[in-house]
């Protein structure tokens, strides 16, 4: 029960037909589902653990930054419906939903089936909105510009994956969910959502070979493409000459602004959610980076990389290991959805997105099936009738054992990861103070 009516949650955010149907225009679905879903959620939380995973807990350590950073610029408003600790919680759900109601490999299947079929939908519901916009967008959530490109930017990598490793019907659909991504990105027009396909499908690409100078190979011959891509795509074109590019110049002016006003609190930042209720800002940073930055500081940036560092390195070593061909399917998918967020994120902001928490939340659930199909972890029994760790609800010996497999111990202040995350956040930082620095 709590599996299928979290699918029907995350068809709802996906989807959103409260938006756009008549006949349930209005309706407060996603909040009545939520209080549908938690109870049942609650009672039947496996091994009564909330936290069984390296990316359970930075997901978990990203809410309470957000509500540190709000406490200490807006005590007053803590509580109140645009604080974070309510407007936050929808978010949250769609991840600790997802991550604890696909508990089996069937599931997982059809988590990801579900997201993918979402997306043909969306993209085969776009069209040029000349009323409004003037854009070619689609429906719900997705009918903007760039909203509407990074939702191909999901389904494109999902379509690669099964057309590489899928059985032969996923194949047929991958291909062409392939073709419906690239031509709905290109119609789009949104050079944040083209650099996001690209980097999916290079991502899902670079875990083919087993070699490093075939990938270095790789690496050569993406950037090659990716010039050809920007020779024929006018409005790519522009990139070349940012200063005379309005829309580009824009996207500098924000981030010089972001780092302007980061200086002023460098630790926790001015608070989550607070972009749109600084007096100055424009309505959006273009950037998920620069947003956290500002939001969050130093240590919110941090965390939200470690997010996507654990759920990624879940997701790839399930695509190096000796898997089952269908995990490798899943695996593949999700660190190629994953990967295109992380490069879409330098020029669009989807930090509070439900939808990416959603990935996220597969991408635990991915690490956790696999552990359990290999035999590292039991089968799920509703009860704690085995003395759980403390942090992932796995035994020490099963860690121990999993980590001749390819796993990582869950430690999460491991030397190499907290360096790497480190490392991590500050070339991020680097990367815009310099590509500021050298527009001015």
């Amino acid at each position: 029960m709590l599996y299928v009516g979290v699918i029907f949650f995350l068809i709802l955010q996906f989807l959103r037909p409260q938006e756009f149907v008549p006949l349930l225009y209005g309706l407060r679905l996603v909040y009545w589902m939520m209080i549908l879903l938690v109870p049942i959620w609650a009672i039947n939380l496996q091994w009564k653990k909330l936290l069984r995973t390296p990316v359970d807990l930075m997901m978990f350590g990203f809410y309470l930054i957000c509500i540190l950073s709000w406490w200490n610029y807006h005590k007053s408003r803590m509580f109140l419906p645009g604080g974070p600790f309510f407007a936050l919680i929808p978010p949250m759900l769609v991840y600790f939903l997802t991550a604890h109601a696909v508990d089996t490999r069937r599931k997982l299947v059809g988590g990801v089936w579900m997201v993918f079929l979402c997306l043909i939908i969306v993209g085969l519901l776009a069209g040029e909105d000349v009323g409004l916009t003037g854009q070619y967008a689609s429906i719900g959530m997705f009918n903007n510009r760039n909203d509407f490109a990074y939702a191909m930017a999901i389904l494109a990598p999902v379509g690669f994956a099964f057309l590489l490793a899928g059985n032969a019907p996923e194949k047929i659909a991958g291909l062409g969910a392939m073709l419906l991504a690239f031509g709905q990105v290109a119609a789009s027009g949104s050079r944040g959502g083209i650099l996001a396909t690209l980097g999916a499908i290079y991502a899902v690409l670079l875990t083919r070979p087993r070699r490093a100078f075939v990938r270095v190979g790789m690496a050569v011959c993406g950037v090659i493409v990716f010039g050809f891509v920007l020779s024929f795509s006018p409005r790519l074109q522009t990139v070349g000459e940012y200063t005379g590019d309005r829309s580009a110049m824009g996207r500098i002016d924000v981030w010089a602004m972001a780092l302007t006003r980061f200086r002023e609190n460098r630790f926790i930042g001015h608070g989550a959610r607070t972009w749109l209720l600084t007096p100055g800002t424009p309505r959006d940073t273009h950037s998920s980076y620069m947003r956290v930055l500002f939001e969050l500081g130093t240590v919110g940036l941090f965390i939200y990389l470690g997010v996507f560092f654990y759920a990624m390195r879940a997701s790839y070593k399930i695509t190096q290991q000796g898997s089952s061909g269908r995990m490798r399917v899943m695996g593949l998918a999700v660190f190629g959805i994953l990967a295109g967020q992380v490069v879409g994120g330098v020029m669009q902001t989807r930090v509070y997105y439900p939808f990416v928490f959603a990935i996220l939340g597969l991408s635990s659930a991915l690490l956790l099936v696999s552990s359990r199909e290999q035999g590292q972890i039991p089968e799920p029994t509703g009860r704690a009738d085995w003395a759980p760790d403390r942090l992932s609800g796995l035994t020490t010996d099963l860690w121990d054992q999993s980590t001749g497999s390819g796993f990582s111990a869950p430690g999460l202040w491991n030397k190499r990861d907290f360096y790497i995350i480190a490392g991590l956040t500050f070339l991020c930082w680097l990367f815009y103070k310099l590509l500021v620095m050298r527009s001015y």
